[in-house]
């Protein structure tokens, strides 16, 4: 018996033979699609950080059940959903098909879901995980940020053929593009749930821009970031910045941004909070170290039209600040104060108390805070060097409660995040 029915809710349950398959239609041209076997349903970490959109206007909707399959459809997309193997394909308004789950999802351990191509599509997106060609067709990758090999790299593919594909995890996991199967497309995970967006668009810049709705448009940098910028040598001093800065303006070759290395700092490669300036390389007086001063060599650059970019790196646990902009109590540093001794002995010592094996995060300071100071003496930006972002931190557990496999992905996002909000 076929049921129809017109709905404005945020979301579909069906029951498949693994779980519970969930469609979320979020706009007229996306679907988010989740399955888990216990309907619990919990927000991962891009949507509960902010990094991707959470808040939707209301889609109109219908829905429609017949014979074990439910169809569900807004103005401009079908989705259709076998619920005798949860495989589902999409559609365009008018039933013109653009892609089909080739096998039924698979959830525990981790996740898997493939789908068909067809032969004359071509693919695009991943990020930076291959340098050798802007086509993804026949490419087989691991998804996980690493040094050199893949700085940036984005669970999203769009095709030729009218449809968009984002996976909405940050644990390591990996895409096959009709590589094993030239006919196949499959994306898994050892480890997470399964959870993505389909999106529909008629070209492939709006499916960009409709990916770009899901995870917020690119932002657009001060003129002067576009220009070139001039990195100085690791050794160089304030004379050496203020030599180089004179050269650009004698020889009339413009530059805007003009950097330094980490020989800037007052302990090379310094992660810590207590980052200064170099007391002899970059000597600034004591009663000139707050604020912008004229007698500055910062003061100087910026007289010469440049702007001065610090190089820095980052080992600091910036869970912490985005669990408390989340609205959670897990990561403040006050759960220390909750383990007495008189809760589990005689009698209360008050210098016995846990100890945090991480000796560089303050965990109630945000990692921008103790930037601050720079930016007030007039340093215009930071160049984010990769060093402790893209190592691995194999016994790490982050103020989150994360393991490093579910947080290494997210880690340059939320720094990112940080430095840009300030």
């Amino acid at each position: 018996m076929e049921e129809r029915l017109t709905g404005s809710s945020s979301y579909v349950d069906m029951q498949i033979p693994v779980g519970v398959l969930r469609v979320e239609p979020l706009t007229p041209y996306v679907f988010r699609i989740r399955v888990n076997k216990d309907n619990n349903f919990s927000e991962p970490a891009l949507i509960r950080y902010g990094v991707l959109q959470s808040e939707w206007p209301e889609v109109t909707y219908t829905l429609e059940r017949e014979a074990g399959t439910t169809v569900v459809a807004t103005s401009e997309a079908r989705l259709v959903i076998r619920e005798s193997d949860g495989t589902v394909a999409l559609s365009d308004g008018n039933g013109k098909e653009v892609l089909r789950q080739a096998a039924p999802p698979v959830i525990e351990p981790g996740f898997s879901a493939e789908f068909e191509i067809t032969a004359d599509e071509r693919l695009f997106g991943l990020g930076d995980v291959n340098k050798e060609s802007v086509s993804r067709r026949g490419l087989r990758v691991m998804m996980f940020v690493q040094d050199c090999v893949s700085y940036v790299p984005i669970p999203f593919l769009m095709s030729t053929r009218g449809w968009g594909l984002f996976v909405n995890t940050t644990w390591r996991h990996a895409f096959d593009v009709g590589s094993e199967n030239p006919c196949r497309l499959r994306f898994w995970a050892p480890q997470g749930e399964l959870d993505y967006y389909l999106i529909l668009g008629s070209s492939l810049p709006d499916l960009l821009d409709r990916y770009t709705e899901i995870v917020g448009k690119p932002a657009l940098l001060p003129l002067w970031a576009y220009g070139l910028t001039f990195v100085c040598n690791t050794r160089a001093d304030a004379r050496d910045l203020l030599d180089e800065c004179l050269r650009f303006r004698r020889e009339e070759f413009p530059c805007d941004v003009i950097g330094l290395e980490p020989g800037w700092m007052e302990n090379f490669y310094d992660t810590s909070a207590e980052t200064d300036w170099h007391p002899e390389r970059f000597h600034i007086p004591y009663w000139q170290k707050e604020g912008k001063h004229n007698g500055t060599f910062i003061s100087a650059v910026e007289r010469m039209g440049f702007k001065l970019s610090l190089w820095l790196c980052c080992e600091w646990d910036v869970s912490h600040y985005e669990e408390r902009l989340a609205g959670a109590a897990k990561a403040e540093p006050a759960w220390c104060e909750q383990f007495r001794l008189k809760d589990y002995g005689e009698f209360d010592d008050p210098h016995m108390r846990p100890t945090l094996m991480d000796r560089i995060t303050k965990p109630d300071e945000p990692w921008f805070e103790h930037l601050k100071k720079f930016v007030d003496q007039g340093v215009a930006a930071f160049k984010m060097d990769g060093c402790g972002i893209v190592n691995m931190h194999p016994d790490r557990k982050w103020g989150n409660g994360m393991d490093d496999e579910e947080f290494h992905n997210l880690y340059p996002l939320l720094v990112n995040k940080q430095m840009s909000l300030g």
